[in-house]
């Protein structure tokens, strides 16, 4: 009964290991393409990066309702990445500290996806976490 269970654990293992699923360092770039764009106020360029499959308009409203309480990221830094491919595609997160126009700093955890179809990573989930701020999605 080990031995099959231990066969199992290595195949996923095994299997997980062989995929094509980008590397973590494909995430971390587009969350440094995502930064700049806020930085510059390219709202546009920002909204790319995200999944096409929420309501429309939920990812300006998040944009919107971030930059009128912080203003624009002066800086940030990655504090942490970690990947997770629970069935099907994988999952980025990376928490960062930023430093915002407004004066206020923030922990913020940016979650991306790969659905394992093809190469294209999305941004799924932006939490930002200040003092006096907690964006509302």
């Amino acid at each position: 009964m080990f031995n099959r269970i231990a066969v199992v654990v290595f195949m996923m293992f095994a299997l997980q290991a062989c995929s094509d699923l980008p590397p973590k360092e494909v995430a971390e770039q587009i969350a440094v393409d995502y930064y700049h764009a806020l930085a510059q106020g390219d709202t546009s360029r920002a909204l790319h990066m995200f999944s096409r499959k929420q309501r429309p308009g939920k990812w300006a409203e998040h944009l919107k309702v971030t930059r009128e309480a912080l203003g624009k990221p002066t800086a940030y830094q990655l504090k942490s990445v970690v990947t997770n491919s629970p069935y099907r595609g994988r999952f980025y997160t990376l928490d960062f500290n930023a430093k915002y126009s407004g004066g206020q700093t923030a922990s913020e955890t940016l979650t991306l996806y790969n659905n394992g179809d093809d190469q294209r990573v999305v941004i799924v989930s932006h939490q930002v976490v200040s003092q006096s701020f907690k964006s509302p999605l």
